[in-house]
């Protein structure tokens, strides 16, 4: 924020900057599609729940002495378990903070992703914990007290607010001793895959599961598994670690998932996530293992350009909760454990991992991109 000189300066000096700061102050009131685009333009678990009751983040939605380049491409939407924000990858993957979606403030629910259509619309998924003693109570919408749900809901951003256009209960039925899989990962499957004409909206769960989700009446189908990990101990599968990515790539759909190995949905996991190259045509009501490749573990083989400096040789990733796909690279966006959100690149034909980007006081939870941003399918391993 600009400041002035002492008291003593004349008085035609303070009229003059008087009518400076008025007249920049009109110039500064640009609209948030003057920084990002118009905004049919893409722009940018328990563990969730934990990291969302962080310090908030310290930062502001704009900063009117240094206005902020337009983007220059595809932005990303990120979030820390209940704000929306927005990383700009070619200005340094600078963060903007919108605000939190309307339907989630003031309650229990907690943002696990997000996930944007080809032509910006952007949508969310959210989960509530219940508690099983809560039998005979209510949340403030009516909903028994006594389980847990999860939520898909579409928004529209703003320069300074999310609002919820509309909102559906998302069921699940698939249970491991007793736990409930819940959402947390979202993006949207091209056209031409799930549905001929239109995109479909995506969901994947704890259990490796994804789900079709019905726009209209939220009804889920199940699409397709993540399957159990080569060389897998007894009982083990790929769970969704926190999030899954499509792109259209000009007809030829491809997909990413974060995943880890677990034999349940709480504390049975490995402490490092895998990045799994999905075949985005076997998604269908057969429901088939749908892990094409296991491309390897989120790990630090290698530094290169962009990369941040202290990078360390074998450092593994176990808090992946968003992806992005752009270019020749998957983004990821995770926390580590103290309050501080990070960006990674990954190359797409190793999993080789380094951090970009780093962000105090927001510790991502979920990430997503439209499905038109541009990519460089990686080449086969073998």
């Amino acid at each position: 924020m600009n400041t002035f000189g002492p008291s003593a300066l004349r008085i035609f000096v303070g009229s003059v900057v008087l009518s400076t700061l008025l007249a920049c102050s009109d110039e500064q009131r640009s609209s948030f599609e003057d920084e990002y685009g118009d905004n049919e333009t893409p722009r940018t678990n328990a563990e969730a729940a934990k990291s969302s009751e962080e310090k908030a983040p310290t930062f502001v939605a704009s900063d009117a002495a240094a206005p902020k380049p337009k983007a220059t491409g595809p932005v990303f939407y990120a979030h820390d378990g209940s704000a929306i924000s927005i990383v700009d990858p070619s200005n340094g993957f600078s963060v903007t903070k919108v605000g939190v979606p309307s339907c989630l403030a003031g309650t229990n629910d907690i943002l696990t992703d997000i996930a944007v259509t080809k032509d910006g619309r952007v949508f969310g998924v959210s989960f509530r914990q219940g508690h099983p003693n809560s039998v005979g109570l209510t949340f403030s919408d009516g909903l028994p007290a006594n389980r847990n749900y999860s939520f898909a809901f579409e928004m529209e951003i703003q320069s300074n607010a999310v609002t919820c256009k509309r909102k559906w209960q998302v069921n699940t039925t698939l249970q491991i001793n007793g736990n409930y899989a819940k959402f947390n990962s979202l993006s949207f499957a091209p056209i031409g895959t799930l549905d001929p004409v239109q995109e479909a909206l995506v969901g994947g769960n704890e259990g490796g599961e994804l789900h079709a989700i019905d726009l209209v009446t939220g009804a889920n189908t199940l699409v397709g598994t993540l399957g159990t990990p080569i060389n897998a101990s007894p009982g083990q599968f790929w769970s969704f670690s926190g999030d899954i990515v499509f792109a259209a790539n000009n007809g030829n759909p491809i997909g990413f998932a974060a995943a880890r190995r677990c034999t349940d949905f709480v504390g049975t996991c490995e402490k490092v996530d895998a990045l799994l190259e999905i075949d985005v045509a076997k998604l269908g009501p057969a429901a088939r293992i749908v892990t094409k490749y296991e491309r390897g573990m989120f790990t630090t083989r290698s530094s290169g350009a962009g990369c941040m400096p202290g990078g360390i040789q074998g450092a593994t990733f176990a808090n992946i909760y968003g992806l992005a796909l752009l270019n020749d690279k998957v983004y990821a966006f995770d926390n580590d454990d103290r309050g501080t959100g990070r960006i990674l690149s990954i190359d797409t034909k190793d999993a080789n991992t380094c951090v970009v980007s780093t962000h105090p006081g927001l510790p991502f939870n979920g990430a997503g991109v439209t499905t038109s941003a541009p990519v460089i399918p990686p080449a086969s391993p073998f």
